[in-house]
C-alpha cells in the first residue's frame, strides 16, 4: 500500500443508510483511491443501501475498541458533531487521532425547537450533562473535545466556520468544505426533459404540500416527487385531495438518480419557513441537479444559501407563488451554465484533498 494511503476507521450513527449519500460518496471515493476502511455503526439503517465497505453494527464500547485495535487504523473519522464525544473517548482509549465532518442541522439547529441533537446523542449513548436546559449550539457543546490534540480537525460548511471559531477552536483546526457529492455521476450538459421535480424525506419540515400546490398553479408542466419514506402517505393523500397532479416516483438508489434528474427542467425544493430557517441545510440535491443541467429553486431560509446556490445559478424564493412563472419556462441558458460551474464546488473528487491533507498529519 502506498505511503499516502490510509487505514480509516469510521464511527457513524447508522450505516449503510440510503438517505446518507454524503457518507457513502465519501467512503466509495476513498476506497477507489486505495484507502482501507472499516465502519463501526451504532445502529442499523432504516433503509439499507449496498456498500463495498466492511462494517459492524455495535453499541458496545469495548467491542468497538477491539475492532479498532484489530484494524490498526491511522485515523478515526465520524460524520455529524453528535459522534464527537464518542470519537474523543475512543481516541483516548486507543491512541488513534480523529477527524469529524459536520453537516447542516448539527450546525444550524439551536434553541428550544431543536431536539435533534438530544435524540441523536441519546441514540448514540453519548449523553453529556449541561447546566442550561435550552439545547445549546452543538459547535459549543463539542468544542472542549475538539480542542484536544486527539482531534486533527473538523470539516464544516463555510457558514459554520464562525461557530467553531467563536467556541474557541484554533482556526487551523476548522476546514471549510462544500457538500460531499459524486458530481461525476450526475454531470451531463445534454438537453433536459420538461418536467418539475422535488426530492427528499417526507417530513413536516420539508413541507412538500407546497410542491403539490405549485403543481396546481402550473398545470401545463408535469410534476414528479421522489419521496424518501417517512410520511409519504400523508403527502400522497394531500396530492389526491388536490387532484392528483403530482406523480409519486418509486425509491431509486443514489446511482440511479442521474437519469431521473435528466427528465426534468426544474428542481423545486420545499421547506417549512420558520423564524430562523435552521432546519434546512445545504441539500445535496441542489448540486446534483445543477450538475445534471436542472434549474434550482430553493426556499429563501438563510443568507448563507446564496453561497451554496451560487450567484445567478438558481433562485431563492419566499413563497411558491413567486416561482410559478419561473418554472413555466425553460431554464435560462446563463443560469444553466452557471449551475454547472457551481456544482463543481461540491465535487468529492476535488475537495476530498481537504480531508486527506488533514490525515497526512498522522504520517
Amino acid at each position: 500500500m502506498a505511503a499516502d494511503k490510509k487505514r480509516i476507521f469510521y464511527v457513524l450513527i447508522e450505516f449503510p443508510q440510503l438517505s446518507q449519500t454524503y457518507v457513502t460518496n465519501e467512503i466509495a471515493t476513498l476506497l477507489a483511491d486505495g484507502h482501507e476502511i472499516f465502519v463501526a455503526a451504532l445502529n442499523t439503517p432504516d433503509t439499507f443501501v449496498e456498500t463495498a465497505a466492511s462494517y459492524e453494527v455495535t453499541k458496545d464500547f469495548d467491542r468497538t475498541v477491539a475492532l479498532i485495535r484489530e484494524f490498526k487504523p491511522d485515523v478515526l473519522h465520524g460524520h455529524w458533531l453528535y459522534t464527537v464525544p464518542l470519537l474523543e473517548k475512543l481516541s483516548r482509549k486507543t491512541g488513534v487521532p480523529y477527524t469529524v465532518r459536520a453537516h447542516s442541522f448539527d450546525i444550524t439547529q439551536t434553541g428550544p425547537k431543536a431536539p435533534a441533537w438530544k435524540t441523536l446523542l441519546r441514540r448514540a449513548r453519548m449523553l453529556v450533562q449541561y447546566r442550561d436546559t435550552r439545547p445549546p449550539d452543538m459547535a459549543f457543546v463539542v468544542s472542549p473535545f475538539l480542542k484536544h490534540d486527539h482531534c486533527l480537525g473538523v470539516l464544516t460548511f463555510p457558514y459554520g466556520r464562525h461557530k467553531f471559531i467563536e467556541a474557541g477552536l484554533p482556526e487551523e483546526k476548522v476546514h471549510d468544505c462544500f457538500p460531499v457529492v459524486n458530481i461525476e455521476l450526475f454531470y451531463d450538459e445534454s438537453p433536459n426533459g420538461e418536467d418539475v421535480m422535488n426530492v427528499g424525506a417526507c417530513t413536516p419540515k420539508k413541507k412538500m404540500e407546497d410542491f403539490i400546490d405549485l403543481a396546481v398553479m402550473v398545470p401545463e408542466r408535469r410534476f414528479r416527487l421522489y419521496p424518501v419514506g417517512f410520511q409519504a402517505p400523508r403527502i400522497l393523500e394531500y396530492n389526491n385531495e388536490k387532484g392528483g397532479l403530482v406523480e409519486f416516483a418509486p425509491v431509486f438508489k443514489p446511482w440511479e438518480m442521474a437519469k431521473e434528474y435528466k427528465r426534468h427542467q426544474w428542481l423545486v425544493y420545499t421547506a417549512e419557513h420558520n423564524l430562523h430557517g435552521d432546519h434546512v441545510g445545504w441539500s445535496m440535491a441542489v448540486a446534483e441537479a445543477q450538475a445534471a443541467g436542472v434549474g434550482v429553486c430553493f426556499p429563501n431560509m438563510r443568507e448563507d444559501l446564496k453561497q451554496y446556490i451560487g450567484e445567478g445559478a438558481g433562485y431563492l424564493y419566499d413563497k411558491v407563488e413567486d416561482i410559478a412563472d419561473i418554472v413555466r419556462n425553460p431554464v435560462p441558458e446563463d443560469v444553466r451554465r452557471k449551475g454547472f460551474e457551481q456544482a463543481k464546488k461540491s465535487d468529492i473528487r476535488i475537495h476530498k484533498k481537504i480531508l486527506t491533507d488533514i490525515w497526512d498529519k498522522t504520517a
